[in-house]
Formats: structure tokens, sequence, C-alpha cells
């Protein structure tokens, strides 16, 4: 039995030599006269201010300090740490754990600050001269008042960018998990390939989806609160979606979808609001608070105006196209039902052609128009006419409302002239006829 008070030391005095000390159950290793390692009772320790280097024979300076665990080599194996765990069914996993406390002394937990950095990694990369230049750091630090269980905390990723060799902030997540980019950066969802890398020459700052081949939503926005029927057209809490309008050449489809709820309107609301006066002029260089353009390809990299009988711009209803706006400003709107409360405009020309707007009010509303009269029936037999006078489209799908309100405006005019002609000639005729009256009262007195 070893006595517990036995001291035994091999090559101690005076500086170096190993000692077992029986009573605490400690072999300790000395250098220079002071313990470095000890093999106690719960494992290997390594004493502070010493180190353990694994690969190499001593230890190396890092950005200005000594690291007191290092493994060192020249090959991914020899460099690499592997923490695995095979002997456990719960769901506590394997981890590496960072801990700060400000108490000064090991163990003693004291309240860190806020801001307070509480640990980060960081990758140095060799630059032909030292390794004190930064790559990438990840950074955790408290983000908020702390206290007695409540610490909040931030993690702050960094990269360096070209050029220069220290770190500048590129995302954080905060205390409220939100997260913030920082700098001129945009944020890429999606695969891209190795050789372009991530790069869109028209981004500076903001959010980029690239979606590859992919032809389905590429933003759905959905809420809890919502319960659609159309699930044919989106998942029953989907409220609005951004996607492709042709799977092989693009353009953009917006969808908006609203639950019943007694407010038949605003499945999707477009709504621009200005900090000023609206423009009042009336030009072609004139512009809206809400702005909508059409435009082709100008054969090159750039755009141009669609041609004046082209379609610029289209309004249907769930597929059927009600309304055109042709490229020079013309309006096409398709015929509408009887009771729908639909406007029929109607074109003016130079020449009389009154009946003609009757009779195209009539065949719109099906008989029901707002200026009858016995040219009604003239429609069909003058439908070349309207459409060589641009009145209806070559094919009498659609009515052009410009040409409508010119020949109505005309035809109100000629009937304005004729209605007023015939009141001149009317109070002609009664003046006239109250003088033959005074004269027949004098013939006859």
């Amino acid at each position: 039995m070893i006595p517990q008070d036995l001291l035994l030391k091999f090559g101690y005095p005076p500086d170096n030599g190993i000692k077992f000390d029986s009573g605490a159950s400690t072999l300790s290793f000395y250098q220079g006269g002071t313990p470095r390692v000890d093999v106690t009772s719960f494992g290997l320790a390594v004493r502070n201010g010493g180190g353990l280097v694994v690969g190499h024979t001593a230890q190396k300076t890092i950005l200005t300090y000594t690291p007191e665990f290092q493994m060192l080599g020249t090959s991914q194996a020899d460099t690499a740490i592997l923490i695995q765990s095979d002997n456990t069914t719960d769901s506590q996993p394997t981890g590496v754990i960072f801990a700060k406390g400000s108490s000064g002394t090991i163990g003693g937990a004291g309240l860190v600050a806020d801001n307070e950095r509480i640990g980060q990694l960081l990758f140095m990369a060799g630059d032909g001269t030292d390794y004190e230049s930064y790559v990438a750091r990840i950074l955790v630090e408290i983000d908020g008042t702390p206290g007695a269980n409540d610490t909040p905390g931030r993690i702050v990723f960094s990269t360096t960018q070209d050029g220069s060799n220290g770190v500048s902030e590129a995302l954080r997540i905060d205390s409220s998990q939100n997260v913030q980019m920082r700098t001129e950066s945009y944020l890429w969802i999606g695969p891209d390939s190795v050789d372009t890398g991530f790069v869109d020459a028209n981004q500076t700052v903001g959010l980029i989806i690239n979606q590859e081949a992919n032809d389905d939503n590429s933003i759905t926005l959905k809420s809890s609160d919502v319960a659609h029927p159309m699930t044919a057209v989106a998942e029953t809490d989907s409220y609005a979606a951004i996607r492709k309008a042709s799977g092989t050449g693009g353009g953009l489809f917006i969808t908006g979808l609203r639950d019943s709820g007694g407010n038949a309107n605003s499945a999707l609301l477009l709504r621009g609001a200005l900090g000023e006066a609206a423009d009042t002029t009336d030009t072609s260089g004139s512009l809206g608070v809400v702005e909508i353009r059409g435009s082709v390809t100008d054969g090159g990299t750039g755009t141009a105006n669609v041609a004046d009988a082209g379609n610029a711009i289209s309004l249907g209803n769930n597929g059927t196209t009600r309304m055109l706006i042709k490229g020079n400003g013309d309006l096409h709107v398709t015929n509408v039902s009887a009771g729908a409360g639909d406007t029929v405009a109607t074109g003016l020309d130079k020449y009389d052609d009154v009946h003609l707007v009757r009779a195209t009010q009539r065949i719109a509303s099906n008989d029901i128009g707002i200026a009858m009269s016995r040219w009604d029936e003239e429609l069909e037999k003058s439908r070349d006419i309207l459409i060589r006078e641009k009145v209806l489209s070559s094919t009498g799908d659609f009515r052009i409302i410009q040409r409508y309100e010119d020949m109505l405006g005309g035809a109100i005019w000629q009937n304005y002239e004729r209605h007023m002609s015939l009141i001149e000639r009317v109070d002609e005729l009664e003046s006239q006829l109250a003088i033959a009256n005074t004269a027949l009262a004098v013939l006859t007195a």
C-alpha cells in the first residue's frame, strides 16, 4: 500500500522532472521549475501559460498572440478535427462551446456588457509574408443590456474585400432575429456556375433570385389569416405570388388572391402616392401618378415604341381580352352585353353619320340605344364603311374609342346645329304669325 503522503520525484532538482503525489493522486511534469502538465483524477491538465501542440515541436504566433492549443500540419488529414458521438440515442448533439464572463477568474461567470464579444471564428491566409491577413470572420456579441438569465446576442458575418486584408461586416442576425445586409451588397438566392460567380451587372444592393430552369413561383406571400378557395391557383393561405409569365421567354406574372369577406374588390391593388401635385399637361410626354409602359425590342440591346397598330396594353376578363390600347393611343373595346352598364363610345367623321352612331349603339347594346331612330338597321349595311373609317377594327370585333367619340361628337354637333336652325325658323314663323294676326285684327275691326 502506498502511503498517502508519498512523494516520488524523478530528475526533479533543480529545474526539471516528474513528481508523483499519492495524496493528491496527481502526476506532474515540470520544466524549468514550473509545473506544465498534470495527470489528475479527472484526466490530463495543461497548466495556464503552457500549451498543447499537435503536429509540431513549437507553438506559432498569429495576430500578435500565441494560442495555447494548436494543431499544425501540412495536409488536410493532420489539420482536421473530428468530433463524433456513437454512444447515445438521445437528441444531444456533439458541438464546440464558446463561453465568456467578466469576473477575471476561471469559473467566476461575471456579468458581461452590451456589445461585448463572446466568441469568434477567424479565417486567416498566408499572404506570402505572414498569417496576419484576414479572409473572413464569424463573430458573436452581446446585443442589448444583459442580466441574470437574460443574454441577448447577435451574429456578425464579415468578409475581406478584394484589395484588403481586413474584414468588413456583410451580414448580421440581431437579437430580434432580424437579418440585416450591410454595406453595398445584394443577397443571391439560387445556384450559379463557378465560372460566372454570383454577379449581376444591373444590381448593386438588393435581392437576386436565380430560378434556373424552374417555372413555378419565385416569390410567394402567405398569411395564416387567409383561406381562399382557389387552391387550383395557389395554396389556400397564399395571397400573392410572382413568377415567370413564360417558362422559356420570361416576363412577369403577378397574382393576387383575396378571400371572401364582404369586400368584393382589390384582389390586386396597384397604388401610387405622389408627394406633390400631379402633372396636368396633356402631351405625349406627360406622365401620371401611376404609369404603365409597353415597349418592344429595337433589334439590338435596347427597346423601342410599339408600332401604331401594335397592341401596347390589354385588359382582359379571365383570359378573354376586353380592351386594347394600340401603339398610337387608339382604344379598342369588345362588344358589351345589354344591361351591363357599359357605355359605348362612338366616333365622328366629317360626314352626316348620325344614323351610323345610332345603329352602332343599338347593335352594341341589344336594341337599348340612347339615340334610336329609323336608321338603326344601317349598321350592318355600313360595316365596311366603319371599318374603312377605322371606327371598327379590321375584324369588326373591337371598337376604336377615339374614332367613336369623334363621330358621336360630330353627330351631336350636327343635331345641335339643326336644332338651333329649327328654333330660329320657329321664332321667325311665330313673329310672322304675330304680324299677320295684328293685320287681320285691323281688317276685321
